[in-house]
């Protein structure tokens, strides 16, 4: 048997969409990188429905509490297995110490995988799978014996300190009873080494080596061999892809607390309509990213992408919105995805096999080096475009001249258009249009036409030059230029 994906009904999936895809929408803001790592893979509609029952059942307390149950007793699981991979080279009683240390966790992870029987698809299938573990002989015997080679080797890599390291019904006062008190000082002597203050009870999951377990079992060898014995008779049966879990409980539990955290924050959690077609849209769509800056004011705006209106072109000053309606839209895209939610009044999805960004490099580029940089990524977002993409493009092109960025922004809008591609594409390049291509605008205060409201509105067809905050943003400004390029006199000296 196989652990079976609790977010995918085949093969689970990574690397549909890059780690730079989250770094652009700010996502990694908001979510830690093995959460990232499981999001990269995009489910199937089908997955995704499935996704979305799961996050139903995740507001029922018994059923969250079960869940957080079931990923602490998986994340202890993979610690052990992190552990022992990290000590491959240790002794035969080690090797075998770690063995039942993992067969005793894999055990307890199965008990708690009981309460989630009957909680929807992705659920109740693992806790089958977790069931029909228990119920062969070979894999009960193993958790059983194990369970008792653990105890027995005072709990190897995990002991307890008492107040003075020898006294207590513990680990370490049974162990101090066979190897007497030259033991118990020594014990207390390496603990000091290994960062243990004697007085606390702490785990040992990351002892720097084998070695501490070889000198714990030194007073014990008749537990040393039962953990032997234990090994070799049943280390056949170990299901190691049983950890495999843990990312994705912390994946699910991960985004159960952001869609907390957003709701706490007074933003709509919507359920997302899953739809068959290729498209994306949205009512009163917000840019959670903002949250992480303490963003008080977040305005939402509408999104609609279609068959009929898949691509747009996004113009208008800096400072308009331009850059937080992109990442509002991929971001609750990829929530849409991942469980069936998103920030917004109302939003519906339709089946998208890959998400693909464009903004502004970190990397300093001078002249024909950073266009041609920029010409290179989007000659790589076209090389992996599948049937249903959506692209964001964030002032792609702009950094060359104006009319050389005006083509170079038409070709590529064409080619994401012929290629059936979902999308914005910002750009400040000038009387830009591309047949099938939509305009967007930055709304004004109809009172006062420099004051940013932040909402996105349809626009009339074509882009608008803004050379004014192209130059200011990269401060060619004839101001900036005197300040970088003071004036000199003869001799060069500064005048």
């Amino acid at each position: 048997m196989k652990f079976p994906s609790l977010l995918f009904t085949s093969e689970a999936r990574r690397g549909d969409v890059s780690a730079q895809v989250f770094d652009d929408l700010k996502l990694n803001t908001l979510l830690d990188g093995r959460a990232l790592e499981v999001m990269s893979g995009l489910p199937s509609r089908a997955d995704a429905a499935r996704r979305a029952e799961l996050f139903d059942l995740l507001g029922d307390a018994a059923v969250a509490e079960a869940v957080r149950s079931v990923a602490s007793a998986a994340e202890a699981l993979r610690v052990s297995y992190d552990y022992s991979r990290a000590h491959t080279a240790a002794s035969a009683g080690a090797r075998a110490v770690l063995f039942v240390r993992r067969m005793k966790r894999a055990g307890e992870l199965c008990r708690a995988a009981r309460a989630l029987s009957g909680r929807g698809f992705f659920l109740d299938r693992f806790a089958k799978y977790c069931a029909e573990l228990e119920d062969d002989p070979d894999f009960a015997a193993a958790v059983r014996k194990s369970g008792e080679a653990a105890d027995a080797a005072g709990s190897y890599a995990c002991v307890c300190f008492t107040a003075d390291g020898v006294g207590g019904e513990t680990p370490c006062a049974r162990l101090t009873e066979k190897g007497g008190e030259p033991f118990a000082a020594a014990l207390r002597r390496i603990s000091r080494d290994f960062g243990i203050p004697v007085g606390e009870t702490r785990g040992l999951d990351y002892a720097p080596t084998g070695e501490f377990i070889d000198f714990l079992l030194s007073a014990d060898p008749d537990a040393e061999a039962a953990a032997i014995n234990v090994y070799e008779k049943y280390r056949g049966v170990e299901d190691a892809s049983l950890c495999d879990c843990a990312d994705e409980l912390h994946f699910i539990i991960s985004l159960d607390r952001l869609l907390s955290r957003v709701g706490e924050a007074g933003i709509p959690v919507c359920r997302a309509v899953l739809t068959a077609d290729k498209a994306f849209c949205a009512k009163d769509l917000y840019d959670v990213t903002l949250l992480a800056k303490n963003t008080r004011r977040i305005v939402p705006n509408d999104l609609t992408l279609t068959a009929e209106e898949p691509f747009f072109f996004l113009s208008g000053a800096n400072g308009g919105g331009k850059t937080t309606y992109l990442r509002a839209l991929g971001v609750n895209l990829l929530l849409a995805l991942n469980c069936g939610r998103a920030a917004a009044a109302s939003a519906s999805a339709g089946p998208i096999d890959g998400i693909f960004t464009h903004f502004p490099g970190d990397e300093t580029f001078h002249g024909e080096g950073r266009y041609a940089n920029e010409v290179a990524r989007a000659d790589d977002i076209l090389a992996s475009l599948g049937d249903a993409p959506v692209v964001l493009l964030n002032e792609t092109f702009s950094t060359t001249t104006r009319d050389r960025s005006a083509d170079a922004t038409r070709r590529l809008a064409r080619e994401l258009r012929d290629r059936g591609a979902l999308g914005v594409y910002v750009t400040h390049a000038q009387n830009v249009s591309v047949p099938g291509v939509g305009s967007l605008v930055c709304e004004v205060d109809p009172d006062d036409s420099n004051a940013r409201t932040y909402r996105i509105v349809r626009g009339d067809g074509g882009t608008k030059s803004y050379a004014a905050d192209i130059l200011g943003k990269y401060s060619l400004t004839p101001e900036a230029l005197a300040r970088r390029f003071p004036a000199r006199g003869k001799g060069g000296e500064q005048k």
